[in-house]
């Protein structure tokens, strides 16, 4: 059956059950081909990251030949000629290959070889640039080079010698910043969700009452930044109102409750 994702609640009801299973059948399809789409995206991902890598130094030969406006960002010229904003993790990863891949060691040759860039999961290569950065960081304090850093070369090591690279690479990102977890980033991982993200908060909110006060008072101004937020959010008052009655009546928030005409 046709779709409709404006249907209200009044109007499931009214539909018969074979026409419900029917509809969810086709969230359910709608569901696999996300999922499809999102895993054989973050297959070719590395692969699309060496194409932004390039298009960057595409970017930066038509600023010097003034072939574009002095101004335009990298990310205004993607978006402008590759159909659409540019994501975020093809950035991330396209940084990284320019990084190790295009950057030469002290033989001429570059750090990383392509070829072990190209067999590398997406985790890895994500933890790696992490570390990476964070090397990049303690050089340019130190006036160093990085390319000579120990955690430099355990990357390197990481990546093109036999063994679990996101586990030893995860060993690196641990010994450089021990106050934080890498999990999120493991492929098996559950991604943080905005919903893990409040089911979290109301927690660390109800085990507050014996948390020192300077951060429980930094927590709650956080969480009115949060109500405040929403007035910015570009979403219609209206819906915002109808969202709040709907909470105090214990109904759905989403829903649109449809009054039935009282019979004369």
């Amino acid at each position: 059956m046709k779709t409709d994702t404006k249907l209200t609640y009044a109007e499931i009801i009214a539909l018969t059950v074979a026409e419900r299973y029917a509809l969810m059948a086709d969230g359910v399809k709608l569901g696999k081909k996300v999922a499809e789409t999102r895993d054989n995206f973050r297959a070719v991902t590395p692969l699309y990251a060496k194409v932004v890598a390039a298009l960057k130094r595409d970017h930066r030969r038509m600023l010097d030949d003034k072939l574009i406006a002095a101004d335009t960002t990298f990310k205004d010229y993607f978006a402008q000629n590759c159909g659409g904003a540019l994501p975020g993790r093809l950035e991330t990863l396209a940084a990284f290959f320019n990084s190790m891949c295009l950057v030469d060691d002290a033989s001429g040759k570059p750090l990383l070889a392509e070829d072990c860039y190209d067999v590398a999961s997406v985790n890895s290569l994500e933890i790696a640039n992490k570390c990476i950065n964070h090397v990049k960081e303690k050089a340019q304090a130190a006036r160093t080079d990085w390319r000579g850093d120990n955690d430099t070369l355990d990357v390197i090591n990481a990546l093109s010698k036999p063994g679990d690279a996101t586990k030893k690479l995860k060993e690196i990102r641990k010994r450089q910043n021990p106050e934080k977890s890498e999990t999120a980033t493991d492929e098996n991982a559950v991604a943080l969700t905005p919903e893990h993200a409040i089911e979290f908060l109301l927690a660390w909110i109800k085990s507050s009452k014996d948390k020192p006060e300077e951060k429980t008072a930094a927590v709650f101004a956080g969480s009115v930044e949060i109500g405040n937020a929403w007035a910015e959010s570009g979403i219609a008052n209206e819906t915002l109102d109808r969202w709040d009655a709907n909470i105090r009546n214990g109904v759905a928030p989403h829903l649109e409750i449809v009054r039935q005409p009282v019979a004369a």
